[in-house]
């Protein structure tokens, strides 16, 4: 269940970040004032966080049940296809090692760098 709402949390902050960002980075464009675009760019780090943490549930829900569903819906289990659930597995890992690359570079120019 924390799982599912962790999840949900980080839908949610995807969401919102990515909107919160891009209306930011217009007023940002548009005013000329660095304080929106440093703002701007926390919320689309935030985004890229949830992403993250989206992908992170994914790996420990694949790997929790060892099934997924097929293209018509039949139940996979890691056993009749073992090679494809180390494939999904490190997909989702690596996605998420690089959405967490992401987030924090994008941290790093809005409080490291000089505009």
């Amino acid at each position: 269940m924390f799982l599912l709402r962790l999840r949900l949390a980080a839908s949610a902050s995807v969401v919102f970040g990515g909107f919160l960002a891009g209306i930011l980075f217009l007023a940002a464009l548009f005013s000329r004032q660095t304080i929106l675009a440093r703002a701007a760019l926390m919320a689309l780090s935030v985004s890229v966080l949830g992403q993250a943490v989206s992908q992170g549930c994914g790996a420990w829900w694949l790997w929790r049940s060892g099934s997924w569903a097929g293209l018509s819906g039949e139940r996979i289990s890691r056993d009749q296809r073992p090679r494809r659930f180390k494939a999904w597995l490190t997909t989702h890992i690596l996605l998420m090692a690089i959405y967490l690359a992401a987030a924090a570079y994008l941290t790093w120019i809005t409080f490291g760098s000089r505009f």
